[in-house]
């Protein structure tokens, strides 16, 4: 099982990727935020930490960030008792991927599951779209430093959105080989120039999209995982 989206249109796309030939385009004709998404099986109190590529040009898009939704659950089901958002929301347009990332994010004590998320904001019901590379989804250890807070999604406009429509993804962009955690790793590859949507530009390659193969530290999202079996039948429209 690949990634499932609420709301919106994906594809994978030739034109605009981080590294590898792919990467996914996500577009909105409509008012309502939209998200893809998987659901991954977590550890209570554990810290994890959610990180991508995105690509915002597109001034339909008001904004494009990540968010983390936990379940009591063991499959994603019901209402979310926790929801945290990336540090940061792409709102300025840019030509190229930037990273987003929440950063180390806690799991409430009775989470179960994690609904991981790539958001897209429309700014009103015109054509809008975005674009995703390279992410991943790591326990990690607790914050050290001087680091940015990942925002609560509570202060973030809510979503009404109820509509779930499962998306069936190519094996070689999308799915990876399942691991009891359901994680894995991505490796960093040295910054480049971006390149267009148009394809007149140069390639941008900062990291793979789902590379598997890497240092053992991290771990990415399981196309097989266990947990994805179950997805629920109606994603909640609540965040």
């Amino acid at each position: 099982m690949g990634w499932r989206k609420v709301g919106g249109e994906m594809a994978r796309t030739a034109e605009v990727h981080a590294e590898g030939a792919y990467g996914l385009a996500f577009s909105s004709t409509t008012p309502s935020t939209k998200w893809l998404y998987q659901t991954v099986a977590v550890d209570g109190g554990a810290y994890y930490e959610l990180r991508a590529q995105g690509w915002k040009s597109d001034p339909g898009a008001a904004g494009v960030f990540l968010r983390l939704s936990w379940y009591e659950s063991d499959d994603g089901s019901g209402e979310a008792i926790a929801s945290v958002d990336s540090t940061e929301a792409l709102e300025a347009d840019w030509p190229g991927f930037r990273p987003l990332t929440t950063g180390p994010a806690q799991a409430p004590a009775e989470a179960r599951t994690v609904k991981v998320r790539l958001m897209l904001r429309p700014a009103s019901g015109a054509a809008a779209s975005a674009y995703f590379d390279a992410a991943s989804f790591v326990r990690t250890g607790p914050p050290s430093g001087p680091t940015a807070a990942p925002r609560d999604a509570a202060a973030v406009e809510p979503v009404a959105n109820p509509e779930q429509e499962p998306i069936a993804t190519a094996s070689a962009v999308l799915a990876a080989a399942s691991t009891p955690q359901g994680l894995a790793n991505v490796r960093a590859v040295p910054r480049q120039e971006p390149r267009s949507p148009a394809g007149g530009g140069r390639s941008y390659g900062w990291l793979a999209l789902l590379a598997a193969g890497v240092p053992a530290a991290a771990l990415v999202f399981a196309a097989g995982y266990e947990t994805g079996r179950r997805l629920a039948g109606k994603d909640e429209g609540r965040l």
